[in-house]
């Protein structure tokens, strides 16, 4: 029984999203510039703006799928524009050279009550 908990968390490692590395460096923290590179911890706020922005339902559509699509955010930077502009990559598989997605999602600024939408999303790897 002492094996099952090490069994388990290996299952879930072999079936969690396959990511490109994370860019390196720390970003410029110049007014106006993007952030650096960040990797989204548990209930960070990113997944909010993706539900929002319809980011599932657009990959399961570009990919023909009828489910959901598993979505790992794998990384993402944010620039403070009119609003917020968030330059995100997500992987939706963990299969040896299945493809990650690069994305740009605007948020706008509260008081428009608009939700965020995708202004962009390329297959990136």
């Amino acid at each position: 029984m002492a094996r099952l908990p090490l069994v388990l968390a290996l299952l879930a490692t072999l079936a969690a999203a396959r990511c490109p590395p994370t860019p390196t460096g720390a970003g410029d923290a110049a007014p106006g510039r993007p952030s650096g590179p960040v990797e989204p911890s548990e209930g960070d706020r990113i997944y909010e703006i993706l539900s929002g922005a319809g980011v599932e339902e657009k990959l399961r559509a570009l990919q023909g799928m009828d489910q959901a699509a598993s979505m790992t955010v794998c990384y993402y930077t944010k620039q403070v524009v009119a609003g917020m502009m968030y330059e995100v990559v997500v992987s939706t598989s963990d299969s040896p050279g299945s493809p990650a997605y690069a994305m740009t999602i605007f948020e706008p600024l509260p008081y428009t009550r608009q939700k965020p939408s995708i202004r962009g999303l390329i297959r990136a790897i």
